[in-house]
């Protein structure tokens, strides 16, 4: 029964966890009437066979060029290795056919940074939606064990969340008939072990 209870407490958490992490997440609409830009087109690249850019030993990421006389770097995009993008370096280049390696890509864009209004509001608006804390959320508990419910009320209220919990079904269904469908975020029943 222990082992029950511990599987049941892991799985409510992980639940209110991943609704949290969800819920949080922004879509993203009307992309083709937004301001962009694309990043299609041709790529310098440098084929790294040994993965020795990775590290710090040979920075390849960093693209750095020679300040003084004694600095050496084994390395430098030019243009005239390119690849296009999307697509893959196997069917663009017939050296690379069977080429399972690392391939480091470059390209060099302009941004202008513009004070848009808009796009400050906006701004300000996903800070405030990210700083806005778990309290937005409600949660409803029913559950006819009250030491149950009393442990999960209390774990799910310590991260935040606003809770309301009943032990008794109809008690719970009238609560629900009163209030607007959409009130509640997430809804735990364990309703086939309520007595009728």
């Amino acid at each position: 029964m222990k082992n029950l209870y511990r599987k049941f407490f892991t799985s409510i958490f992980l639940m209110v966890t991943a609704f949290a992490s969800v819920h949080s997440q922004e879509i993203i609409a009307n992309v083709e009437g937004r301001h962009y830009l694309s990043l299609n087109g041709k790529w310098q690249t440098i084929i790294d066979p040994f993965n020795q850019g990775a590290g710090n030993w040979k920075p390849i990421w960093k693209d750095q060029t020679p300040v003084s006389k004694t600095d050496f770097y084994e390395y430098k995009f030019d243009s005239t290795v390119t690849l296009s993008v999307p697509g893959d370096w196997n069917s663009q280049n017939r050296e690379l056919k069977y080429y399972e390696g690392t391939v480091w890509y470059k390209k060099t864009i302009t941004f202008k940074k513009t004070n848009n209004k808009k796009i400050q509001e906006h701004a300000k608006q996903k800070q405030n939606a990210q700083n806005q804390s778990n309290s937005s959320f409600n949660i409803l508990l029913i559950d006819d064990d009250k030491d149950v419910l009393f442990t999960f009320e209390s774990i799910i209220r310590n991260e935040g969340y606003n809770v309301t919990s009943y032990s008794d079904s109809n008690k719970a269904l009238d609560h629900l008939s009163s209030l607007d469908p959409y009130y509640y975020d997430l809804m735990l029943c364990r309703i086939t072990k309520f007595k009728e």
